[in-house]
C-alpha cells in the first residue's frame, strides 16, 4: 500500500451488550428500542467499543402556532429531556409550556433544556398566550426525548 491509500478493514468479530437495544447486521448498527448497549468489535485482537444510547423523539422541529392555539404531547413513563429555542425573544414571551404528571428541572449547562421524569403517563403542552395588542404566531424549534432508564447496560 502507498500512502495515502485505504483498505477496508472488516471486524472478525462483534458483540453487543443487549441485542434487544441494537442489532448487527452486514457490518451496519440498527437501532431497535430506548436504552443502552455496548458494541465491541474485534479486528483480531485489537477490541474497540462504544456505547450507543438510544433515544425515542417524541417531537423534533419547528413548531408555529397562532394564538390561543396549542400542541400537546403524551409522555409515557421515562426519562426525558425536553427543549425549547426561539429566535425571537417576543416568541418566548408568547409561548408557554406546560408539564403535566412530570417532575422537571432545568438543565444546569443549557437554560432551554429541561430534564422530566414521568412515572406513571403526563403530557407536555405548549400554547401561544399572546392577546391584543401584541396577538402574533410565535414559533420555537421543540425537541422531546425519551431517553433510556438510568444504569448501566
Amino acid at each position: 500500500m502507498a500512502s495515502g491509500d485505504t483498505e477496508a478493514v472488516w471486524p472478525i468479530r462483534t458483540r453487543i451488550s443487549d441485542t434487544n437495544v441494537v442489532t448487527v447486521r452486514n457490518n451496519k448498527v440498527f437501532p431497535k428500542t430506548v436504552g443502552r448497549a455496548n458494541l465491541t468489535v474485534d479486528y483480531g485482537g485489537v477490541p474497540v467499543s462504544t456505547m450507543f444510547n438510544i433515544r425515542e423523539a417524541i417531537a423534533s422541529g419547528m413548531l408555529t402556532l397562532n394564538t390561543g392555539e396549542s400542541r400537546h404531547w403524551k409522555l409515557v413513563p421515562g426519562r426525558y429531556d425536553i427543549t425549547v429555542k426561539v429566535k425571537k425573544a417576543m416568541d418566548l414571551n408568547a409561548l408557554q409550556m406546560e408539564t403535566e404528571g412530570a417532575n422537571c428541572a432545568r438543565g444546569f449547562r443549557d437554560e432551554d433544556t429541561i430534564h422530566c421524569v414521568v412515572e406513571e403517563g403526563g403530557n407536555v403542552s405548549m400554547t401561544n398566550t399572546s392577546s391584543p395588542p401584541r396577538a402574533r404566531a410565535a414559533s420555537a424549534v421543540v425537541t422531546i426525548l425519551r431517553n433510556a432508564p438510568s444504569g448501566k447496560p
